[in-house]
């Protein structure tokens, strides 16, 4: 992840990667995706609107599987949405985790050293 390397060359050429599709330029090919899948969410919503949640739910992870991997979700029980909200579901729960929770031998380091 590109939170966790150390600023040099590499982290660069990563951090460089990444902002290149989100320019003003770049997101518009991603533009004919997010329209089709709000096509979707619309359906969906005027067929259940009591699964709001649910449909804003694949909206989101349909639309970041096609940007991010190319993966077009057909169906809403496509194997790849349980996947996202199953990473979904762990990320919400780490969210709310300190940092002492997911690395306990912090809580050993003293204030203002750089190293345990």
């Amino acid at each position: 992840m590109l939170v966790f390397q150390r600023y040099g060359p590499g982290f660069q050429l990563h951090r460089r990667l990444m902002q290149q599709p989100l320019t003003r330029e770049g997101v518009t090919i991603f533009r004919p995706v997010q329209t089709q899948q709000c096509h979707v969410l619309l359906q969906n919503l005027l067929a259940s609107p009591e699964d709001f949640a649910a449909h804003i739910r694949r909206f989101t992870s349909a639309v970041t599987l096609e940007m991010t991997y190319g993966h077009k979700v057909t169906a809403d029980d496509d194997a790849y949405l349980h996947i996202a909200d199953q990473v979904n579901v762990v990320s919400t729960k780490l969210s709310k985790c300190s940092v002492l929770e997911l690395f306990p031998s912090g809580a050993f380091c003293k204030p203002g050293v750089n190293r345990c």
